[in-house]
This record gives structure tokens, sequence and C-alpha cells, in this order.
């Protein structure tokens, strides 16, 4: 994460027209992440300069503690298809519109729906997902009705679901997918649809750049990966915050022989 602090940072040293976003399952799954009830991530990922993430199964499994980080961090948490099943109200905010030099882009959050939603969410949690297909069309919909310039999907859906939508749900201009674990390195571009993936684990940080017109037209778009490795120092400040975070992990336990 700390190397991923330095990429960043160098490309929000080269332009200003920058989005930061995350596909999901992106604060829980590790000791330190766990016991500090994803704080460790959500705050790293304040300090990053996040726009927003959205929300995966593994990050419903603590859905009291996720409620709350969502309440505390500067970016947003996005889900368009999670709702509460009593009252069929968002659970998290569907979708937000950010202004990138001077170009409205709209970003939508999407969950999974399938047997993966069932098996992580207690079933005394009183929410539900709905089609992300539908969901994806409706909210593609609005986001162009407010007039923006591009529509970006943060998929927790897995590779297969983010070809089905962007073929089957026009104008879109990107998908920034998660939860298949997929390294996508080159561009993958279907109904004129852009969709990308970084892999697992934070060894790679995914790039989509999307060129406009003088009128706000999407003239291109490209997607490609980033491999974190050891070419990039890791960033002092995250590094001192992981380093804070895991002084507070409990020893590691010991066999005696």
């Amino acid at each position: 994460m700390a190397r991923r602090a330095t990429v960043i940072k160098d490309y929000r040293a080269k332009t200003p027209y920058l989005l930061v976003l995350d596909a999901g399952d992106a604060l829980f799954g590790q000791p330190v992440s766990d016991i500090s009830q994803g704080k460790a991530l959500t705050e790293a990922m304040g300090l990053m300069g996040y726009n927003a993430m959205a929300i995966g199964e593994r990050d419903l499994a603590h859905f009291p503690e996720l409620l709350d980080r969502s309440r505390e961090a500067k970016f947003a948490f996005l889900s368009a298809n999670l709702v509460y099943a009593d009252s069929g109200k968002p659970v998290f905010t569907p979708y937000i519109v950010q202004d990138v030099g001077g170009r409205k882009v709209a970003i939508i959050g999407l969950t999974p729906a399938d047997d993966t939603f069932k098996s992580f969410v207690p079933p005394s949690t009183n929410i539900t997902a709905k089609d992300p297909v539908e969901t994806a069309r409706e909210y593609v919909a609005k986001a162009h009705a407010d007039k923006v310039d591009a529509v970006v999907i943060l998929s927790h859906l897995g590779n297969v679901m983010d070809r089905k939508i962007a073929t089957e749900v026009n104008g879109i201009t990107a998908i920034v997918g998660g939860h298949s674990y997929d390294l996508l390195q080159e561009t993958l571009q279907l109904n004129n649809t852009v969709i990308g993936q970084a892999g697992y684990g934070g060894e790679w940080l995914g790039e989509i750049t999307v060129d406009f017109d003088a009128e706000g037209n999407v003239t291109s778009a490209k997607a490609g990966v980033i491999p974190l490795t050891e070419d990039y120092a890791d960033d002092p400040e995250l590094a001192a915050l992981a380093a804070r975070y895991n002084a507070a992990l409990p020893p590691t336990p010991t066999v005696q022989p």
C-alpha cells in the first residue's frame, strides 16, 4: 500500500485530472484491517485521496463496522443495487458525480447479487442486492439525465458480469472491475465500454485513461496496469500509518517444542 501511495502521488503531480477508485472488498480480510474494524484501510485510502470504493461481499460480512466506516470516510462508499429488504431504500450512496478537469464524471457502484452475496451477508442483516444489470441500466440513464460527460461503473461483480453489463447497457465509458481476481493487462473494449481489472492483493494498480474533445465528448479510452514492484519506494506517510496499526497487533503465538 505504501508503494501504491507513491504511484498515486506521482500521478497527481503530473495531472490534477485524476480519480482514485477501488472496486470493493477493500477494508477487511487481513489481521490489521479486521482487528481495527476496517479503520486502518479507511484511513490509508483517505490519505491517498481516494474518491470512492464499491461495496464487496466481504465488506458486508462486517456490516455494522462497514456502516461506521462509511460515516467516517473521506471518500464515498457506493452501491446502487444494495438496498434494505423492508423498504427498498439504498443502503449506501448509489452514485456520485465528480468534476474532473471541467468534465462531469458519474461513478456508480455495484455489489454481487448472487450466491456469493448470500454466503457472506449474515441472515439477520436486513439487506438485499437487486439485479446488477437492471440496476446499471437504471442508474446509467439517471447519470446521463444529469448531463454527465462520462459514466464509470465501479463493479465488484467479476469479469464475466462486467462483460455482460458492457454488452447489454449502453452509455458506459468504463468499468473498473474487481471480485474475480483477473489481471487485464491490455485494453478490453466492448460496446464502446473499456473494462479494467488489476488482479488481487494490491500487487498491481489499474490505470484507465479517458480523453475528451473540446465539447466534452469521449474520443478515446484505454486501460492497463502498473506492477507495484520494488522500483517504487514506500511512501513515508503510508509506511508510518501501517507501522502504527501493525504495532497494535497481538504477538504471534509460539509453540513450545
